[in-house]
């Protein structure tokens, strides 16, 4: 699977300002949540078996690295839509439910700070984003596989 649309609820935002040789860069991390199931356990490379531990009751929490994971982030309230653009994972952390209800999965994506995003996330907490997953290239199989002959 090379991409992966997936919907998730925004939990939060943080800002973070680091200065460098005078230089200030200045990145949000968004927090998005949403149900463990199998679809995100399939977008996440190594996560189907956190996935089958959680929903057993094996494990009750667990992060999971997802910095190879790069997506376009398109977040979506009742028609008001921003495109964040390139965003990278940094991490996700599976918690077991109860009775009541399912796994859950928080996950963290890291992008370069703009105005619009700042404003439109701190007005719509709670909205539905829509990701496009996308493998990094370090992800990619680069073992040489069959080749047709011409």
């Amino acid at each position: 699977m090379f991409e992966t649309e997936i919907e998730a609820g925004i939990k939060g935002i943080r800002v973070k300002a680091e200065a460098d040789a005078g230089i200030i860069v200045r990145t949000c991390t968004l927090t998005l949540t949403r149900e463990f199931d199998t679809v995100i356990a399939n977008a996440l490379q190594g996560a189907k078996k956190v996935h089958a531990a959680v929903k057993a009751g094996d494990v009750t929490s667990c992060v999971i690295p997802i910095d190879a994971v790069l997506c376009e982030i398109q977040l979506d309230t009742n028609g008001d839509m921003l495109a964040i653009g390139r965003a990278r994972g940094t991490k996700a952390t599976a918690k077991a439910g109860d009775e009541d209800s399912p796994p859950r999965i928080d996950l963290e994506f890291e992008f370069i700070f703009t105005l619009d995003a700042w404003a439109f996330l701190g007005r719509h907490v709670g909205a539905t984003a829509t990701l496009q997953l996308n493998r990094s290239q370090q992800m990619l199989d680069l073992e040489p596989g069959p080749r047709a002959e011409a």
